[in-house]
């Protein structure tokens, strides 16, 4: 009879593996990098229906952009959450749009997508600025990693703070963007 020994230690390995995989996720450029601009297509905030370049905007106050390849429940939970802790809660007037933050959708520069996202931001009343990449598909100079699905990017003074990179958002996930949050915005 054979010993299962082989494939068990094999079968260990390899979630070993897998598990070590998703602790090493990697996107988005190391602190200390300089903000490069980009141009978005505003589909919501004051400066909706424009191209612009919200790097360029917010100079030198503190920011993060939250690129997603996929809309999931998971990540608007944490831009719920992003959005009211960078306003200072819900009855403070500090308005998220001056402040740097917007979530872009890495997908195609498209009327459907812009319409998502508007319906996306009226429905969880969400006053980050939500964009697509006005140049569609193709990622924005930030070292994005093509596998993961959520990039945080935390910058100051046009230098990135930090950056996160989540395929799903768990509760750890969710304490790490709230910390990055309060060590960029001060709150």
């Amino acid at each position: 009879m054979r010993s299962l020994f082989p494939l068990a230690f094999g079968s260990i390995l390899v979630c070993c593996s897998v598990l070590s995989a998703a602790e090493d996720l990697r996107s988005g450029c190391k602190p200390g990098t300089k903000m490069a601009r980009f141009p978005v297509k505003a589909a919501t905030g004051p400066e909706r229906g424009k191209t612009l370049c919200y790097v360029c905007k917010s100079g030198v106050k503190p920011g993060v952009f939250v690129f997603t390849r996929k809309l999931t429940p998971d990540l608007v939970r944490v831009v719920k959450t992003l959005d009211e802790q960078i306003r200072g809660g819900e009855g403070e007037a500090r308005d998220s749009q001056e402040r740097g933050a917007v979530v872009v959708l890495l997908d195609d520069n498209t009327r459907a997508n812009v319409k998502r996202l508007e319906s996306l931001a009226t429905k969880e009343r969400i006053q980050i600025p939500l964009a697509v990449n006005a140049r569609g598909k193709t990622d924005p100079p930030y070292e994005l990693n093509p596998q993961v699905l959520h990039t945080f990017v935390f910058y100051k003074d046009r230098a990135v703070v930090k950056s996160l990179a989540f395929n799903t958002i768990d509760a750890r996930d969710f304490r790490a963007v709230a910390k990055a949050t309060q060590t960029t915005f001060g709150r």
